[in-house]
């Protein structure tokens, strides 16, 4: 399988609050993580052994489906400052980290 391209761009149905409490724990032994926050994104920059990532959210409209309201959000991963390796590893490693259940 290919390695991840350095810039992913990811629509997930999560509000900012979870987003910020899920990303806070992401953040392994040798990384940290860092936030700037504009009127209308988040920007987080994870800074690793391996090179940096930064991570972008932007709230979206929510979905409504009759009675059924989610919450949505664009997430930009950009890791172009990491080899290919340590893109694919962080990509499964973040998916994982938000992965909530379903069907």
């Amino acid at each position: 399988m290919p390695p991840p391209l350095p810039h992913i761009t990811l629509e997930m149905s999560i509000s900012a609050n979870e987003f910020c409490r899920l990303l806070n724990n992401l953040p392994g032994e040798s990384e940290s993580l860092h936030q700037e926050v504009m009127p209308d994104m988040a920007t987080w920059w994870l800074e690793s052994p391996a090179g940096n990532v930064r991570i972008t959210f932007r709230s979206m409209p929510p979905l409504r489906r009759g009675a059924l309201t989610l919450p949505r959000a664009y997430v930009e991963l950009d890791m172009a400052a990491l080899p290919a390796q340590a893109r694919a590893t962080f990509l499964a490693r973040f998916r994982r980290h938000f992965q909530r259940g379903g069907g």
